[in-house]
């Protein structure tokens, strides 16, 4: 091969030499690239746009799929809460005391059979027989 560096003496270093070599390979090879022309098709494959159209179906049902699961996970919105009416709140509130009351009425009838002594703050009677032994 030809070199740039003719003189093969040893004035000049080997690292110099090999340095050029390379350099001149690199500027020759540049050379030869622009002189050849470059055709680059920029036109869009067939087989390519074939298939893209056939993938842009499954991806519109993907997304669509995607989107129904999503709005089925999401949580239902809030109630909206409205106030309740007085009497519909005193109703409430009688029953569940007089549910508390069968519920003390219960546990003094069991404590009475097991002769055991058993206070209730829910019925006044309880306390008044205890206040008065």
């Amino acid at each position: 091969t030809f070199s740039v560096v003719e003189d093969r003496d040893h004035s000049v270093p080997r690292y110099e030499r090999l340095y050029k070599d390379a350099n001149w390979k690199n500027k020759c090879q540049r050379e030869r690239e622009r002189e050849t022309p470059k055709t680059v098709s920029r036109q869009r494959n067939s087989g390519c746009e074939r298939l893209y159209a056939l993938t842009k179906a499954k991806q519109e049902e993907g997304k669509q799929r995607r989107e129904e699961i999503k709005r089925s996970k999401a949580p239902p919105p809030p109630k909206d809460f409205k106030k309740m009416p007085l009497s519909q709140a005193t109703a409430m509130y009688e029953r569940g005391m007089i549910h508390l009351i069968h519920k003390e009425m219960n546990l003094m009838d069991v404590a009475h059979e097991r002769e055991v002594n058993y206070e209730s703050v829910l019925i006044p009677e309880s306390v008044q027989e205890k206040s008065n032994e």
